[in-house]
């Protein structure tokens, strides 16, 4: 399934969601990409159990997304989509977990 993670995420009076880049930098508009590449690599308690198949693999689909070349779209599979979701959904925000789910389910 094709999936632009360059679409930017909307809060629910439409207006763009914003992040933080650097600790230092502006705000800059959080993307799909951004929010799932995050929680992707993010490290919560949850993980200290999970093998290094596990952590590798969320590793590739962060790469996987990070590096796209086609305007933010990526071909990923039900498998990685499942994947995105069961870890935006562990660790994001309500905020967030509601339009990138929207844009993962197509």
């Amino acid at each position: 399934m094709l999936i632009n993670f360059a679409t930017t995420l909307n809060a629910l009076d439409g207006e763009p969601l914003e992040m933080q880049k650097s600790k230092q930098g502006p705000n800059v508009l959080m993307t799909l990409g951004a929010a799932v590449v995050e929680a992707l690599l993010v490290h919560t308690d949850m993980d200290n159990q999970l093998s290094g198949t596990v952590k590798f693999a969320r590793w590739k689909l962060a790469q996987k997304i990070t590096e796209q070349t086609d305007e933010g779209n990526v071909d990923v599979t039900i498998d990685e989509i499942k994947m995105m979701k069961d870890r935006v959904g562990e660790v994001c925000t309500a905020i967030v977990v509601g339009p990138a789910f929207l844009i993962l389910e197509g």
